[in-house]
């Protein structure tokens, strides 16, 4: 089990708005490379008053038109398959991003639902 620093319990408690022993909890539950990225957005966006954690690749410049286009290419190819905007959409649209991001692109993204367990969509 890896050690997780005061540091990044104190970012993703502010981050969750929990406290500290919660968060550390939480923590030790997520796998790497997922808390990593989360640390990595509790550290950054908080700050900036966020209510939700997004993936910090999400604002690297280099990789906006990468994600945009995976974007467009997730809701073309569900509404091919015929799937509309319903309970539930989001997750289908996250895991085809995520799907052309890894396959095309060999890019690891992570969900709002990933980087936000704490928080259920629908």
């Amino acid at each position: 089990m890896s050690l997780i620093s005061e540091e990044y319990v104190a970012a993703y408690a502010r981050a969750t708005g929990t406290d500290h022993n919660h968060a550390r909890e939480k923590l030790r539950r997520i796998k790497e490379p997922l808390r990593s990225r989360i640390v990595r957005a509790a550290m950054t966006q908080a700050s900036l008053g966020s209510q939700e954690l997004h993936d910090p690749i999400e604002d690297e410049p280099l990789l906006r038109q990468v994600l945009e286009q995976a974007e467009q290419e997730a809701k073309m190819s569900l509404a091919d398959q015929g799937i509309e905007m319903h309970m539930g959409y989001c997750h289908l649209f996250w895991e085809k991003k995520a799907e052309i991001l890894a396959n095309r692109y060999g890019i690891t993204w992570f969900s709002p639902a990933d980087m936000n367990p704490y928080v259920l969509y629908d």
